[in-house]
């Protein structure tokens, strides 16, 4: 949430990845009100172009394929897949409860349902390149819309008063102001302890600050929800964003993925539609927390290499996004959300709570 001189108001870039070390550090390069619609449109109509392929990760040979995965994905997007080059990479798709593709192709994408439908994507690295066969499988649910504002039908916000809720932060690991964020509002200490109704009780990152937060509890993957993320937005369509990443020792953080269609930019106080996001911190109003499954990263190779423990997770960084078209999401969209802003400028994190925690 902006604040106004006396009012108040609140892609992704692949790094080098080694199959048992150096995971990447994953980081951003990051006016009038935006329209928000699956239906992409041309480069020409776009201030920036909307579309392009997500940059392919350094993958050590025989890494473990994997693609982004995200709660709902849109339908007819292009799914990229990522493995090393040279590993002879197969991709195929089946019915959503098929454990074998229909057929076995040599892409690095697959196109997802362009109707809403389930359907299971596969990805493989053949045994003959391989000391064994390596594959990757995940249902994703194709929609044409994402889930909608805090109270609606189908919403998956979470109140600030779920009685699911069993933990919040404790204490705050690092913080990195971003530009246009004054004094007043670098009050980290603000995102300790439970979420509040109140615009105010925040600490806001600047343009593409990044906090990281700890807890007196384990943050762990069980079934369901693990956790949410707190924002302040005073409206339903008012959403200022983030990217998630989480950490099993505080050094090496993996990123939620995520999926924008909003398809022109977004003026300081313009509005957003939150059935255009998908994977963002910040999707819903005050008192509300945008939810986060730890399975969801259960299939990337820091994962699989044991270099992030998803059963002990004891940080979660927060990313706000600058929202003027120089980021994209997973699927290589752009990411837009209000700006120009200053003074309380970037995400306003309210808080983190913890549904799944170990002692």
């Amino acid at each position: 949430m902006k604040l106004r001189t006396s009012c108040f108001f609140g892609y992704v870039l692949f790094g080098t990845l080694t199959a048992c070390n150096n995971p990447p550090h994953w980081s951003q390069s990051s006016g009038d009100s935006g329209t928000s619609r699956f239906d992409s449109v041309s480069d020409a109509e776009a201030e920036v172009p909307l579309i392009i392929a997500p940059s392919s990760p350094t993958l050590a040979p025989c890494t473990s394929p994997y693609a982004p995965v995200l709660e709902a994905v849109p339908t007819g997007a292009l799914l990229p897949v990522f493995a090393n080059s040279t590993d002879g990479l197969s991709v195929g798709t089946g019915a959503a409860d098929s454990t074998l593709p229909t057929d076995w192709i040599a892409k690095a994408s697959v196109a997802l349902p362009s109707d809403p439908s389930d359907v299971m994507v596969f990805a493989q690295v053949p045994a003959k390149r391989c000391p064994i066969a390596i594959e990757f499988a995940q249902k994703y649910s194709a929609v044409s819309s994402f889930a909608p504002a805090a109270g609606l039908a189908g919403s998956t916000a979470i109140s600030k008063d779920d009685a699911r809720l069993k933990a919040w932060a404790t204490r705050v690991l690092a913080v990195n102001y971003g530009e246009n964020v004054t004094a007043a509002w670098q009050t980290p200490d603000n995102a300790i302890g439970p979420a509040t109704d109140s615009v105010t009780d925040v600490v806001s990152l600047g343009e593409g600050g990044t906090i990281t937060l700890g807890f007196d509890v384990t943050l762990t993957d069980l079934d369901g929800y693990d956790f949410a993320v707190f924002e302040n937005g005073f409206a339903d369509d008012y959403l200022e964003l983030a990217f998630v990443e989480v950490s099993s020792d505080g050094s090496h953080f993996i990123r939620f993925d995520t999926s924008s269609l909003v398809d022109a930019s977004v003026s300081a106080y313009g509005t957003t539609d939150p059935t255009s996001l998908e994977g963002f911190a910040g999707k819903y109003r005050v008192g509300f927390g945008t939810p986060f499954d730890l399975a969801w990263l259960k299939a990337r190779p820091e994962v699989r290499a044991g270099v992030v423990d998803l059963s002990r997770i004891n940080a979660v960084r927060i990313v706000d996004i600058v929202g003027d078209g120089r980021v994209r999401d997973s699927l290589g969209h752009v990411v837009y959300d209000p700006y120009p802003t200053s003074g309380s400028a970037g995400f306003d994190l309210a808080a983190v709570g913890l549904l799944n925690a170990a002692p």
